[in-house]
This record gives structure tokens, sequence and C-alpha cells, in this order.
């Protein structure tokens, strides 16, 4: 998975990277998700959309919504842009300055967590009272796929920046703390069948699977991984230097029985 993952990721930044340049055939803006979101309260009381979103921004939306509910946060960890970019950017750190990137206390991630939520609620009310896209102006992922303009502000660049540039020193603070589609999808990421299981019978408790995961889960502490805010990025399996005592599976097959791949685990 350490080299079929990076593929997926490039592979969706080749495609973002085609469209900005105008050769995917139309406007990128109603390939964001993030938009479905922002248009769900115009559709269905006005029958319209924001500005230029459209329908694929809706259909799009409820592709990532199932695939989270079978897979949870899988699209943040294969697919994203901002995630790969982030996460590419911890990984050259890494490189560059050995040792562990900072990481706030235990508690106060905890409280950090939450803001997403209030920042997904200003941006939907603003957009909806409004009936502009308000975020726009502070999109990352606008001035990352954007070719500029007047549309385009300073912020969005800063942000797009400020970014990256958290992504150096820390585990993906945006994606973490600050990434309002994270908010959508943490509720259905929750319940999303397939997740990392581990074996209690195998596990050395070497804690590899912890330190690796940019998310802040304790993998080694849980039978299986709930936490909403997994991406499925399954680092934590191949930093295990145990065969299969981490795995995929399904609800009811973890705890020494059958993992997805049909092997036991324990």
């Amino acid at each position: 998975m350490q080299k079929i993952r990076p593929l997926f990721q490039l592979a969706f930044l080749l495609l973002l990277a085609r469209m900005v340049l105008g050769l995917g055939g139309g406007d990128f803006e109603k390939w964001c998700p993030f938009g479905g979101v922002e248009s769900l309260y115009l559709f269905f009381f006005k029958g319209t959309f924001t500005c230029s979103l459209g329908s694929s921004n809706l259909f799009l939306l409820l592709a990532i919504l199932v695939l989270t509910l079978l897979s949870k946060r899988s699209f943040c960890g294969w697919v994203c842009p901002l995630g790969a970019l982030g996460e590419w950017c911890g990984k050259a750190r890494d490189r560059v300055l050995p040792g562990s990137r900072w990481a706030p206390p235990e508690g106060v991630d905890r409280w950090l967590r939450l803001l997403k939520y209030p920042i997904l609620v200003l941006i939907l009310y603003f957009t909806w009272t409004v009936k502009e896209l308000i975020f726009r102006a502070f999109d990352p992922f606008y001035a990352l796929a954007s070719k500029g303009g007047e549309d385009i502000t300073f912020w969005a660049y800063v942000a797009l920046g400020g970014l990256l540039a958290g992504a150096f020193f820390m585990k993906q603070p945006f994606c973490r703390y600050l990434c309002p589609l994270a908010a959508v999808l943490n509720p259905f990421s929750r319940v999303g069948l397939l997740r990392v299981a581990r074996s209690r019978e195998t596990c050395v408790q070497c804690g590899k699977c912890d330190l690796v995961c940019d998310e802040g889960i304790p993998v080694s502490q849980v039978e299986e991984v709930t936490h909403a805010r997994c991406t499925q990025c399954l680092e934590c399996l191949s930093a295990c230097p145990v065969k299969d005592t981490l795995y995929l599976a399904l609800p009811g097959r973890t705890g020494g029985k059958e993992s997805l791949s049909g092997e036991v685990s324990s």
C-alpha cells in the first residue's frame, strides 16, 4: 500500500492539473465535493444552484458519502489533493529534519479537532444567506485549482501556504482541525464498514502504528479503529512489524476471526 496509495494521489493531482489547464472540458468548481454541501439548501428549497455549482457537485458528494459509509474517510487518504500535498510536505520534513513533528497536548488536540464544526456552520450560513461562495475567498483548494483572476483573493493563497507550512511542522493540521468537508464526512465515517483491526494475540505493543498515524489515532490501544477521523491511509499496516497483526476487516470479523483476505488473523 505504501506504493499504491501515492500513485492514486498523484493521479488525482494530475487530473486536477488537467482541469486547471482547461483540458477537462468544464469548470473545475463543478467537481468540488464540498460544493455539493454548499448547494444543498438552495437546490432542495429553491431549485437552483449557488454561483457556478451544478448537479455534478451533488452527485460527487453522494458518491463520496457512499464511499465513506463503505470505507471511512478513504477519500481524504487516497484522493483529496490538499490531503496529499499536506502529507507529502510532512514526509519531506521527516527526511530533512528527522524526528517527531510538534503535536499539541492531547487535551488541546481534542478541542482543536472540534474547530472544523463551527467553521462548517459559518461557511454554510453565510453561503446560504448571501447566495455566494463566501468561503472561496479563503479556500486553499480554490487557490490550488484556480488559474487566478479577479474572483480569487490574496487570502486564498495565504491559506494554501499556511496549510503546507503547517503540515511541515505538524501532522496534517488542516485536515485534523479546519477542513469543513472532514466535518461533513465524520458522522458517516464513524459507522464506516471497512476498518483497521488489530489482533491482541500477536500485537507486541511497539507503538509504531501510533507514530505513523497522521490523525493521532491510538491504533495499538484498540481492537478495531472506529474513529471517525481514520482516512484509511493504511500506514499503520505498513509500519507494523508483525505480519497480519493489523488487517482490514468488516464489523464482526475481528477478534481472531477471518480477515477480509480470508486469512486467519490470530
